[in-house]
């Protein structure tokens, strides 16, 4: 960071004369003493560390009181600061994220604090959410040095070169490729992300709220529902009443598969353990079953004899075989969507050629290809173009409906320096039902 001449300003108080930052306004940035200047601060000085920032505050403090005393003895109203022509933005070059050093373990790093490129914006984090995907890029998917989070919510800092649709203080929330690159993690201070790929998040919703709504649930049943199955939308519902088959109803993802199912106007279909039937019927599910029913295929395709199209949230073991056995007994054609590669070679055995199953995964709708071990994601510009119509439109207006409500919410303490605790907590499976988040 440069740092203008200390020796030109002799006259400012000793007590900021090590303090020099660089201010940025909307119209450019200068190198003051940050005495004279600040408006808001986040965080320490870069260059004095923790000690510095109660030197600002000081700092402010005493020029403001000198001013309102020479301005009272004067006769003059002290006028407060334009927030459209003084806000700072001030951020240190360095700032905390969630690192992966080496697979299996988390670290809590300084790294470089993010500066947005042309169409993105930089978010100052104020709350995350956790998924199954984070634990499993942790152990199994993370290059070194990767940052780690997929979900979060917080306020717009920075916006770069050519963006329109957003601006400082605007409160949103989305979701990045954690654990895929350095650089890109929502487990951190500030996240650097796509202006068109973050959404408004209405008032009615809390920070970490807004991060359970935030991206890979949500965004996840829309690629499934939407762009994969072609199903009608919440903005334009079916008129039909279709049932539509969601396994693992109580999961992130079922539960916001039932309520857009509900709000296109379709009849959804959970299945799901006993204790869950109240939870997925409060988010909108018709119909319940027992995944332990040995006979819960059969009893789904004879209550529902059109059923045609089914959405997989656990993609393991016999889940996906369970689908495809009720849409066969059933209408007998049809699709399936999973959210992981199954390999269950019986799957094609059932489904022949009627039945189609395929795998969608949120990542493409970001728009970069990426390669996991043994396979190459490529981008998918389509979905990502209605993903963008999405947060532009379709996600604020549902949840600020009520139309959607975010998963329930498990909120753990301590902030970015527990996240391995609640990494262990969803992997042990102990968030059934709830999106655990943590405020930053």
């Amino acid at each position: 960071m440069e740092k203008s001449d200390p020796a030109k300003s002799t006259a400012l108080p000793a007590m900021a004369s090590c303090c020099w930052v660089r201010m940025v306004y909307s119209r450019g940035s200068v190198d003051l003493p940050c005495c004279l200047q600040v408006v808001r601060v986040h965080s320490s000085c870069v260059e004095c560390g923790d000690g510095c920032a109660e030197v600002i505050e000081a700092g402010v403090r005493k020029r403001r009181s000198a001013e309102s005393e020479t301005q009272r003895r004067a006769g003059t109203r002290v006028a407060s600061p334009s927030p459209s022509s003084q806000t700072v933005s001030y951020r240190a070059a360095t700032m905390k994220a969630v690192v992966v050093p080496s697979k299996g373990q988390t670290e809590l790093k300084d790294v470089p604090t993010p500066e947005p490129a042309a169409g993105q914006v930089v978010v100052k984090t104020l709350a995350i959410a956790l998924n199954p995907t984070d634990w499993k890029h942790r152990d199994f998917l993370a290059p070194p040095g990767s940052w780690l989070g997929c979900d979060f919510s917080g306020t717009v800092d920075k916006v770069g070169d050519g963006v329109d649709n957003l601006k400082q203080g605007d409160r949103v929330a989305g979701f990045v490729h954690g654990g895929q690159w350095e650089g890109e993690g929502s487990f951190a201070e500030y996240v650097k992300a796509e202006a068109n790929l973050v959404w408004r998040v209405p008032d009615s919703l809390s920070d970490e709220q807004a991060a359970a709504a935030g991206g890979v649930g949500p965004w996840t049943a829309i690629q499934a529902l939407y762009m994969r199955l072609g199903l009608a939308t919440p903005s334009s519902p079916s008129k039909e009443g279709e049932p539509v088959l969601i396994w693992g109803g109580s999961t992130s993802v079922g539960l916001y598969a039932l309520q857009f199912l509900k709000a296109g106007g379709y009849t959804p279909v959970s299945v799901s353990s006993k204790k869950s039937y109240d939870l997925v019927k409060k988010f909108g599910a018709a119909a319940t079953f027992d995944y332990n029913d040995p006979e819960v295929s059969a009893k789904i395709a004879k209550e529902f004899p059109s059923l045609q199209y089914g959405l997989d949230c656990i993609s393991e073991g016999k889940t996906t075989v369970s689908i495809v056995k009720a849409i066969k007994g059933a209408k007998g054609t049809g699709r399936v969507i999973t959210l992981l590669l199954n390999k269950d070679s019986e799957i094609k055995d059932v489904a022949g050629d009627n039945i189609k199953v395929e795998m969608t995964l949120a990542y493409t709708t970001l728009g970069v290809e990426f390669d996991w071990p043994g396979m190459t994601f490529p981008a998918m510009p389509e979905h990502k173009s209605r993903m963008e119509d999405w947060c532009a439109k379709g996600l604020p207006q549902v949840f600020e409906s009520g139309a959607v409500k975010p998963n329930p919410i498990h909120s753990m303490s301590g902030g970015l320096e527990n996240i391995t605790e609640g990494l262990e907590y969803v992997k042990a499976g102990k968030n059934r039902g709830v999106k655990v988040t943590y405020k930053v």
